[in-house]
């Protein structure tokens, strides 16, 4: 882990650095990233990028993460679809590169309070947009990608009594990859953004931030 976290910190200096955030020029890389993204509901009916969905990604790619994802994405040809969903279950998921949202987040904040009761340090009604985002892009290929992350697998091989073998799910691998999506991704969005630090994932201030 602290090897990962230098590489982040050297990928961060050189991504605050390889563009001047004041210019025309990094503006026009976040409208072409924008724009190349695809952006679509459950109906799989491509629709254009929401203006509040645009203003939340302009803000994340802003932050420390935003130029090595636009630089990583440029060199692999690889871009996030963002499906947005009808019903709050459904939102601030992710696959592969596709990334699940809901445009109502103080709702969902209080739709997880249904089923959920949060743990203390979640700081989770300062949630936006973006930080949700920022969360989700952390499971997500090209957001790994960025940042020289590598996959952590959520199945783990066993030996059956017969000798076979067989694979099952790891809760501790999955506490891995929220893990490290609050502390290398929200929680550097919401740096950026001036607000609480999320310090709580599963339990009560769970989460060590570097």
């Amino acid at each position: 882990m602290l090897k990962n976290l230098c590489i982040i910190s050297i990928l961060l200096f050189i991504s605050m650095n390889s563009y001047s955030k004041d210019s025309c020029d990094y503006q026009c890389e976040i409208d072409q990233f924008i724009n190349n993204c695809k952006y679509s509901n459950l109906d799989s009916d491509l629709i254009g990028v929401p203006d509040r969905l645009r203003f939340a990604l302009e803000s994340l790619l802003y932050s420390p993460l935003g130029a090595n994802i636009i630089i990583t994405s440029s060199e692999l040809g690889e871009y996030f679809e963002f499906t947005q969903v009808a019903h709050l279950d459904d939102a601030f998921t992710a696959e592969e590169n596709q990334i699940y949202y809901h445009l109502d987040v103080s709702g969902w904040y209080v739709h997880i309070q249904i089923d959920w009761e949060l743990p203390l340090g979640s700081n989770l009604e300062f949630s936006s947009l973006a930080s949700l985002i920022a969360h989700e892009i952390g499971h997500t290929a090209l957001g790994r990608a960025s940042f020289n992350l590598p996959e952590i697998e959520s199945f783990v091989e066993a030996r059956l009594e017969t000798g076979g073998v067989t694979y099952i799910y790891s809760r501790e691998r999955i506490q891995q990859e929220e893990f490290r999506a609050v502390r290398l991704f929200e929680n550097i969005y919401r740096s950026y953004a001036n607000v609480p630090l999320r310090y709580a994932y599963y339990k009560d201030f769970d989460i060590i931030n570097p």
